[in-house]
């Protein structure tokens, strides 16, 4: 018996759109994008028209009493993907209207067979389906006649977009190859597009929703970070070593139990010092030949460099040779996803060995909802364990003195090491003290120890000498053993 015939894929170069369906559309397919009005249907349709014909192909692009074609071509003329010279022998718009209202969804079948094969395109795309389907007799007849078009389209080897504002059980979901539903809502004061492939023949694809947005480059989806890469790889192959801070006394605390492509997170109050050990976590990486990368969303590259030169780090010079990269996150409006993709990208680029995020609480405010932070913080450590990446991460507290809880749930999990940074207030003065909450990679120095920072760098004493009024932190009962 021979090989079973492998259908032709063609992407959409619509940007995260082809991950989400992990290659691409079928040629020959036929494809329903639904969505109320607004949800970005039409933008998306002729994202995919422009995409076909700069690879080569020819789009026929039928409207069915919808927005005037010169009105969409203008509101099209601020995306990259639109190149007027296409309009004149690429895409072919035309209005079905007229055929549909004189003889019905036969008379425009008609028109759109006749096209497609005078035209010899190989992309079909008919925006305002809802209108043909009021046209229709019944719901029987409109599904004989959109396997009719399937068949026509299919015998010409080309692929057809129905666009439709009807998002509910609609007729045409059992006889469509692919079903996309796209929406707009509003989460609290924000507003949210999303995208969710909810059927797709032939191929496995990312399923749920997926976040996003129109921007410059047309329609934007980014894939779901946890779906995106819900298989973690193997451990990487290189062996693990220790890994130092540059704080000569602060490695002697972690006796060796901060590894290579570990997560380590550094718990703290403002302006205990967490950003400053980040620094040098990256300072010392570079000095040792480490590709580094600051991945934070409070302090500009100026303002880090301008800190790191008064504890006379050579983070400044680190950046002008290469070997160390700023990635600010100045939007407030990102996603999680959006941010992931990034830092990956980051990663990637510049083979990463070190990485600094700061802070978490960022991360956090990108979540549109909360309840994916464990299987999103599960999925990117995975993957930057996977690509050799040693991660730092800074996490604030809101106690500035007193008793302060450990981290629960997936934080306490899934990270390698704790380290807490705090003040406390003794005889009027405050002072800064470091200590090791957890290490799972070996033993290390459970002493509460004072934590400076001067002119001439960070230091950390033998022992906190003076003593507490009162107790400086309350264990979750399950850090020892996390």
């Amino acid at each position: 018996m021979g090989d079973a015939p492998v259908a032709e894929q063609i992407f959409s170069g619509v940007p995260g759109l082809d991950i989400v369906l992990q290659g691409g559309f079928l040629r020959g397919g036929l494809y329903l994008l639904a969505g109320a009005p607004g949800t970005g249907k039409t933008i998306l349709g002729n994202q995919l028209a422009f995409s076909q014909v700069a690879g080569g192909g020819k789009v026929v692009y039928v409207t069915l009493l919808v927005e005037a074609h010169h009105r969409m071509l203008v509101h099209l003329q601020s995306f990259r993907f639109f190149d007027p010279i296409m309009l004149t022998d690429r895409i072919y718009y035309v209005s079905g209207y007229h055929a549909l209202e004189q003889e019905g969804f036969r008379g425009l079948l008609q028109l759109l067979r006749k096209t497609v094969h005078d035209y010899q395109a190989t992309i079909l795309v008919i925006d305002g389906l809802e209108t043909a389907q009021a046209y229709a007799d019944s719901e029987l007849a409109f599904k004989r006649l959109l396997h009719e078009l399937h068949i026509a389209m299919e015998s010409n080897d080309c692929t057809t977009f129905l666009l439709s504002n009807d998002d509910r059980l609609h007729p045409a979901h059992a006889i469509v190859d692919g079903l996309i539903l796209m929406t707009d809502t509003l989460i609290g004061p924000r507003a949210v597009r999303e995208i969710e492939i909810r059927k797709f023949r032939g191929r496995a694809h990312l399923r749920g929703r997926h976040l996003a947005e129109i921007g410059d480059e047309g329609y934007i989806v980014h894939p779901r970070t946890e779906a995106l890469h819900s298989r973690p790889r193997q451990d990487a192959a290189m062996p693990r070593v220790p890994v130092n801070f540059g704080v000569p006394s602060m490695d002697k605390m972690l006796n060796g139990s901060f590894l290579s492509e570990s997560i380590t997170i550094l718990l703290g109050a403002p302006g205990a010092g967490k950003t400053l050990l980040g620094l040098s976590f990256l300072t010392e990486g570079a000095r040792q030949g480490e590709q580094g990368l600051y991945f934070g969303f409070y302090e500009t590259e100026i303002r880090l460099k301008e800190k790191a030169d008064r504890l006379g780090l050579d983070f400044r010079q680190h950046i002008e040779d290469g070997k160390i990269d700023v990635c600010w996150q100045s939007a407030p409006e990102d996603t999680l996803d959006e941010l992931a993709q990034r830092l990956l990208e980051a990663v990637r680029q510049h083979s990463v060995r070190r990485l600094f995020i700061d802070g978490y609480d960022g991360l956090q405010r990108a979540a549109i909802y909360p309840e994916r932070m464990g299987r999103f913080f599960n999925a990117l450590t995975n993957e930057l364990r996977s690509q050799n990446v040693t991660t730092l991460l800074s996490v604030p507290i809101e106690q500035m003195f007193g008793p302060v809880e450990t981290p629960k749930g997936h934080l306490l999990e899934l990270v390698d090491n704790m380290i807490l940074l705090r003040y406390v207030e003794l005889q009027s003065q405050l002072y800064r003290y470091v200590s090791i909450l957890k290490g799972r990679e070996g033993l290390y120095d459970r002493s509460i120890r004072e934590f400076t920072i001067t002119e001439q760098g960070i230091d950390v004493s033998q022992t906190f000498e003076r003593g507490f009024s009162s107790p400086p932190l309350e264990r979750h009962p399950d850090v020892e053993d996390a």
